[in-house]
């Protein structure tokens, strides 16, 4: 019998290459040593150039994601029992058909490898349809419903045995049997491992310290919350270290600034506040201490708002002076963007792509215009001008993210409390299963009670943050659009057209009079109908 195993999705690589994963793996199904230099073949592409012509399709589809989880291709094998004599050009023409019914529409390689005691064979096919470059899609339960199915036919056909025949199972039945030996394999190699092995971390009581559920870390985090709370300045936060039992050591980092070490019972080593993360920085811990005297900053509500490309746009412009060529072929653009011939009713998804086009077209005039957009140079400089603007976003969100650093301790106390909220009101109720979540519940309370702000406050705090955070980003995509905007002008401008041609076009451009009479004829006609 054959068995079709999938040996999983070829990914992008983080080194050497985007494609070096894939490449590695065609070189490897090709290798001469492995199959005689002849037992290869392949179907919608040629196996001296299989790779660029798969990279090809990808560019042509626009399939090229460096995504860690993008898939570029994927790797079969098809293996036949020791038992079953397969001579190695039968093996090829078995898995030649595999392929052209299973996978007509894909770019695929395959050979027959002759290194091993029993008949196998490799598969390689790309991730992309060459028709409708859509992606190939593994469902769970495919190998028993059509994979393993389809191979056992063209088996037959060839007077080989097939699965059901050398086994007496089902296909299901047989999966679900090699998953459960693949699970108890993995079992007893750990348990066979963790034997033989002793840990080499076992004498190495930092790492020991790392796998604890609670560690001195997380002693130091929670002794320095609480004193925060309850001291004024950083010297009152470090004599409370000191009655708390720290050993507190200061100094100077390149990186940091000024740190202070802090070392307690029982700990061989001291811990740099650093290490234990933002909310710890000397900076910040005088913000955590100085956010109990001062209101929570909140800002106005920002009214969100849309605009429609109104029709006056799709018309001639009224400008003193003479538009350049450049212009007029712009504005003929838009106008014939916006015109439908007579008698069509488009659907949606028509009217949505022509909304869009005019959007773009207009948004393109507007930039010409506040820029001055006329050549290549000038499209150079508003490039300039706008990426600049785009780096000062990116420094205020930036700047957000500094400012948030010191309230990021009540928010988390406040995300906690709200967790155990319905546990809490259970117990109050009588359900005293949740004993474990009230308390951890009023300990959230407590926590926030110290800092001496009502629920309402960090409520309207924790809002006007997501609204100031939406309203830079929101800004950012608008600037990020208008840098590509410019930059669609840029390849517009290095095109050459003839004057003649855009003056045509210009020209059939109703003007506005034009229109406007146009437009009153049409109300009197609907009328008198």
């Amino acid at each position: 019998m054959a068995i079709i195993k999938f040996i999983g999705a070829i990914h992008p690589s983080q080194t050497g290459g985007q494609y070096a994963g894939l490449k590695k793996t065609i070189n490897y199904i090709l290798n001469p040593s492995k199959t005689q230099g002849k037992y290869v073949d392949s179907i919608n592409c040629t196996t001296t150039n299989t790779l660029n012509e798969m990279v090809a399709t990808k560019k042509h589809f626009g399939k090229t994601s460096k995504s860690k989880h993008e898939r570029y291709a994927y790797h079969f094998t098809i293996s036949w029992s020791p038992e079953e004599k397969v001579e190695y050009d039968e093996a090829l023409k078995i898995t030649l058909e595999f392929c052209q019914q299973y996978l007509a529409n894909y770019e695929c390689v395959f050979s027959v490898h002759t290194d091993q005691p029993h008949c196998h064979s490799h598969i390689v096919f790309n991730s992309i349809n060459i028709k409708d470059g859509k992606k190939y899609h593994y469902a769970d339960g495919d190998w028993a419903k059509i994979v393993q199915p389809l191979l056992d036919k063209i088996c037959k056909t060839h007077h080989l045995h097939t699965l059901s025949e050398d086994t007496g199972m089902t296909y299901a039945e047989y999966e679900v049997d090699r998953k459960k030996k693949k699970c108890k394999n993995k079992k007893d190699s750990k348990i066979e491992s963790q034997e033989k092995k002793e840990h080499p971390y076992r004498n190495n009581k930092y790492y020991n310290e790392k796998v604890e559920l609670y560690n001195y870390s997380d002693m130091i985090k929670n002794d320095m919350d609480e004193i925060i709370l309850n001291v004024h300045s950083i010297e009152e936060f470090y004599e409370e270290l000191a009655k708390y039992g720290y050993y507190v050591r200061k100094g100077q980092s390149e990186k940091y600034g000024e740190y202070f070490s802090i070392k307690g019972r029982g700990m061989d080593k001291a811990r740099r506040n650093y290490k234990l993360g933002h909310e710890y920085l000397i900076e910040n811990i005088i913000e955590r201490i100085n956010v109990k005297d001062k209101p929570l900053p909140v800002l106005p509500p920002i009214l969100g708002y849309k605009y429609i490309v109104s029709y006056q746009y799709w018309r001639k412009p009224l400008f003193k002076r003479e538009l350049t060529d450049f212009e007029k072929r712009k504005y003929a653009h838009l106008y014939q963007s916006g015109i439908c011939p007579k008698d069509y009713f488009p659907s949606y998804g028509n009217i949505k792509k022509h909304l869009q086009e005019i959007n773009r077209i207009n948004n393109e005039i507007q930039l010409i215009d506040e820029y001055k957009i006329y050549d290549v140079s000038s499209s150079d400089i508003a490039l300039k001008e706008v990426d600049n603007e785009l780096k000062q976003l990116k420094e205020k969100r930036k700047e957000y993210y500094r400012r948030k650093k010191p309230y990021l301790h009540l928010l988390k106390t406040y995300y906690q409390m709200k967790k155990y909220e319905n546990e809490y009101l259970l117990y109050t109720r009588g359900n005293k299963i949740y004993d474990k979540e009230y308390k951890e519940y009023l300990k959230c309370k407590d926590i926030l009670n110290k800092y001496g702000f009502s629920e309402i406050e960090i409520i309207t705090f924790k809002e006007s943050l997501s609204v100031e955070l939406k309203s830079i980003n929101a800004k950012i995509g608008e600037v990020s659009k208008k840098y590509k905007n410019i930059e669609n002008i840029k390849k517009e401008l290095s095109v050459d057209i003839e004057p003649e041609i855009i003056e045509k076009y210009f020209n059939a451009i109703p003007e506005p009079e034009q229109y406007q009479v146009e437009k009153y004829r049409k109300n009197i006609d609907h009328f008198k109908l």
